[in-house]
């Protein structure tokens, strides 16, 4: 099951890094007029894709622990979004 789900957001996470690059799915930095995204976000993306496909092919203990890791990093990404608002982070 872990298997599975890593391999469904690798190839979630590698389409919405791929669209972020396709002008007409985007505009205004904005993929479908909802997400917001740029050249760092399309290769954070693509970069996680392809991490979780890799953790999906190798076993159930690889991809828990990429689970594990990447809700760790992505709720302190989150953290810090709140903290700065419209502001950029870095």
């Amino acid at each position: 099951m872990v298997k599975t789900a890593a391999i469904l957001f690798g190839l979630v996470f590698l389409l919405v890094g791929i669209l972020g690059f396709v002008p007409a799915a985007t505009s205004n930095e904005m993929l479908l007029g909802i997400f917001h995204v740029n050249f760092a976000h399309n290769i954070v993306h693509l970069a996680s894709g392809a991490v979780f496909l890799l953790c999906g092919m190798s076993g159930p203990g690889p991809s828990r622990t990429f689970f594990k890791i990447f809700g760790i990093v992505y709720a302190l990404v989150a953290a810090l979004g709140f903290y700065y608002g419209d502001q950029p982070i870095l």
